[in-house]
């Protein structure tokens, strides 16, 4: 049994997995939104129930400036029922609407869901690796990657990299060998697919040409981390390679290039068993080594020379995100109860409430429960 909590007017814009927004009158059940699980991090949620509540007796508005959110209106606002709860930051608790009075905060999403550079680098370098692209219904999509059992720090290391991308999910499987796979994975994200969703259109991963002018350090040292190999023979300066077994040679001229453009000179061949792999002299080494050392964890510095290993890598701060957050605290400026809009048709507008997996979900970028 569910009971209800409030509702919201049927213009209400709905934030949708896909990026879009919709009208709440317009939302089906099965439609993937926009909520947060308990960590407080944006995540995609199934719509399971959408309840029409019949016409609202009386309305109420919140209203106030937004503030450093990303592109749109300079100002947010969202009419409810005064039962109706959004979140308020801070005592972290939902908080009814008719109980909110100036100064108090709310949570609002901030208008574009780009990637950090940082969770686009590592992405990146994991699709060009072991990683590979699953999409969802919804049009968002994740990056899922796995390593041995042995490289159980490398896999949480990737993690710490995406931050408040990363799925606190792990799994543990067996693979066709016989060996045990730790395998992990970002959230669904409707940037995830608009970036890397090319690269899977044909059903195969490519390389497409975009990506030689994207290829940096932080990507470099991922791809290198999943798929480098150090070539040490005594005697001998230290080489090394890149496989690419996985790619056509089309795929691998974009890699050759975006090479090029961080000053290391590749050389495409193909190894004993016939597959394509990349190699580089010592010089082109050299500079890869150069590149990637900072980024490389303990767990995986047997990949490089002895004389850049001993450190203990390093990746942007981790926790809360800094650089454009998701979430954006907002003042309310007003509240104004029993709200009488000049549209005859607001009047007179139904309530909705909807069900949700998270219980949560973003109505006019402001974080509301899903009034279950």
């Amino acid at each position: 049994m569910t009971e209800k909590h409030g509702g919201l007017h049927s213009e209400t814009r709905i934030s949708m997995a896909d990026g879009t927004r919709k009208r709440l009158a317009q939302v089906e059940n099965g439609d993937e939104v926009l909520g947060t699980d308990r960590g407080i991090r944006v995540v995609s949620t199934q719509v399971s129930e959408v309840h029409c509540a019949g016409p609202g007796a009386s309305w109420t508005k919140l209203s106030g400036r937004r503030l450093r959110a990303g592109r749109g209106s300079s100002f947010f606002s969202l009419i409810s029922s005064p039962e109706h709860r959004v979140w308020s930051p801070g005592p972290d608790t939902y908080t009814p609407v008719g109980e909110y009075s100036p100064s108090q905060r709310v949570t609002l999403l901030r208008s574009e869901h780009d990637l950090t550079p940082c969770q686009r680098s590592v992405l990146l370098g994991k699709l060009l690796g072991d990683g590979h692209l699953h999409k969802a219904r919804s049009g968002s999509a994740s990056v899922v990657w796995g390593h041995r059992q042995a490289d159980e720090e490398y896999v949480r290391w990737t993690l710490r990299a995406l931050g408040d991308l990363a799925s606190t999910t792990t799994r543990t499987l067996t693979s066709g060998y016989g060996s045990t796979i730790i395998t992990a994975r970002s959230t669904f994200h409707p940037s995830v697919a608009e970036c890397f969703g090319e690269m899977t259109a044909s059903g195969k991963k490519r390389v497409t040409p975009w990506i030689a002018d994207y290829l940096d350090p932080l990507a470099l040292a991922f791809w290198y981390m999943d798929d480098g190999s150090l070539c040490h023979t005594e005697g001998q300066e230290d080489r090394a390679t890149l496989s690419t077994c996985g790619f056509d040679e089309d795929d691998c001229r974009v890699l050759l290039k975006g090479l090029r453009r961080l000053g290391i000179a590749g050389t495409l061949m193909r190894d004993g068993r016939g597959y394509l792999t990349i190699r580089l002299n010592s010089a082109a080494a050299e500079c890869l080594f150069l590149l990637v050392a900072p980024y490389v964890p303990p767990v995986m510095q047997r990949k490089l020379p002895g004389r850049y290993r001993g450190h203990n890598g390093w990746l942007p701060p981790t926790g809360e995100r800094q650089f454009r957050p998701q979430l954006v605290p907002q003042l309310v400026e007003q509240v104004e109860s029993n709200v009488q809009s000049k549209r005859s048709a607001w009047r007179t507008s139904s309530r909705y409430a909807i069900t949700t997996g998270t219980h949560n979900l973003f109505a006019n970028g402001l974080l509301v429960h899903d009034s279950t």
